[in-house]
């Protein structure tokens, strides 16, 4: 999957250290966001594959697969279409769902939902790194962009 991941970056990686001050939230997750490189998956691109202005994490980047489209989540403070009325609490748990060690992944058919999301990965994320990653989408603008996460293969 992180070959996958990085085969799509749209650009060489750009590197920054880690921030200095241990307790600076913010930072810390804007880091931890650029290292994930989050911002590569939920930002929509042109035909060119360069980002769309103003759509910074706005979800929707397309991703063909044999079993459908998959496009990228609204990461976004917008509350009807991002994860603006998501809690803390809420986008720690939607990842440590998967650190379960009783954790079985559904059988997915052929039609049924897919996604790209490598939820098993990281969701062995520090509770603390993942608080500070939803900090830093905290401060991202809202940007109302309705995105069909999944659609199935045509007969």
């Amino acid at each position: 999957m992180w070959g996958f991941c990085i085969s799509t970056i749209p650009q060489k990686a750009h590197f920054t250290s880690i921030p200095k001050e241990e307790n600076d939230t913010l930072a810390y997750g804007a880091y931890l966001v650029n290292a994930a490189a989050c911002a590569d998956c939920h930002t929509p691109v042109d035909d060119k594959g360069q980002p769309l202005p103003g759509m910074d994490f706005a979800g929707g980047r397309v991703f063909p697969t044999p079993m459908g489209t998959v496009r990228s989540a609204n990461l976004t403070q917008d509350e009807v279409t991002g994860i603006g009325r998501w809690t803390e609490a809420m986008f720690v748990n939607r990842f440590k769902a998967y650190a379960d060690p009783s954790h079985k992944a559904p059988t997915i058919h052929l039609r049924e939902m897919q996604t790209l999301m490598p939820w098993t990965m990281y969701s062995h994320m520090k509770t603390d790194d993942l608080k500070a990653i939803f900090a830093y989408l905290k401060t991202i603008k809202p940007v109302n962009h309705s995105v069909v996460k999944f659609e199935p293969i045509k007969d």
